[in-house]
């Protein structure tokens, strides 16, 4: 989740050009962001909540919609990675907040919030 987590805050800043554009970084930061989306749920062991996670036990009991979520942002960051292969960063930039979605999706409803 950490890496999912900085290459989306470099995603995510270059789209909102709080981060100067790089577009080689930008597209190696997508790419490896919907590889790590399609490995997402392999960090969520059977056997429950590893110490020091965020993960709420919602994850394990509702697996079927945990895994659905998954799956949504999987191919929300492969739409984004096929837009910055065919065209670039201009080509993706409009498709980053719908991808930065459906991690809140899953964010929302199973990770433990901080104050």
């Amino acid at each position: 989740m950490r890496v999912a987590a900085n290459k989306m805050t470099t995603v995510g800043g270059m789209a909102r050009q709080e981060i100067p554009l790089d577009e080689a970084v930008f597209a190696k930061a997508v790419t490896d962001l919907a590889v790590v989306a399609g490995m997402l749920t392999e960090g969520f062991m059977p056997q429950g909540v590893p110490t020091g996670s965020r993960a709420l036990p919602e994850v394990w009991t509702n697996w079927a919609d945990f895994e659905q979520k998954a799956a949504d942002l999987q191919s929300a960051t492969q739409g984004l990675a096929d837009a910055v292969q065919s065209g670039g960063f201009a080509a993706a930039q409009g498709l980053v907040q719908g991808a930065a979605g459906t991690c809140g999706g899953c964010h929302r409803t199973y990770r433990e919030r901080t104050e």
